[in-house]
């Protein structure tokens, strides 16, 4: 089975950048205790007002964010998992959209294959262990020492038929 990385477009320049975020997160890894718990099922959020916002599918500069379509999809490959709202609102230009945090599985899959950078904690080649992986569509790489969210083919395939293309897929080496 083929694997690929799930990523924000570079490519927007104009993404928005949430200046309140830390009010409702105050990392991400809130997001993984407890299910969330400590983060409230609707946030308001308000982002940069200096100039117009494109709201891309797939926002990860912060925190990992998708839009209601990329839900949308990944809900029907993996039903049982949750989601914390945000409402990202530009009250200069009077843009809003609604966003969602996914409560990922987390998943210990890097194989011994993987580099590091010299500190041991940063993966710089992530390359996943298959039987670790299981029949897993969608989940997060635990212990990579950065985020990186990974979908089964299938789950890129719909993605891409549904008319979704503003995000970025890395095919990551699966051993």
């Amino acid at each position: 089975m083929e694997y690929f990385r799930l990523m924000q477009d570079r490519r927007h320049l104009n993404t928005p950048y949430i200046h309140t975020l830390r009010d409702v997160v105050r990392r991400e890894e809130d997001l993984y205790v407890r299910e969330g718990a400590m983060v409230p099922d609707h946030s308001t959020v308000f982002v940069y007002p200096d100039r117009p916002c494109e709201f891309v599918s797939i926002l990860d500069e912060q925190i990992y964010l998708v839009s209601e379509s990329v839900k949308d999809v990944f809900s029907m490959y993996a039903p049982l998992m949750r989601y914390k709202q945000f409402f990202l609102f530009n009250n200069r230009w009077g843009e809003h959209h609604i966003y969602h945090a996914p409560i990922f599985r987390q998943l210990h899959c890097l194989s011994p294959e993987s580099s590091w950078n010299a500190f041991r904690n940063r993966v710089i080649h992530c390359v996943l262990d298959k039987d670790s992986i299981g029949d897993d569509p969608i989940f997060k790489v635990a212990d990579a020492g950065e985020r990186i969210v990974v979908v089964r083919l299938d789950v890129a395939e719909s993605l891409l038929r549904r008319g979704i293309i503003d995000f970025r897929m890395e095919a990551m080496e699966v051993r």
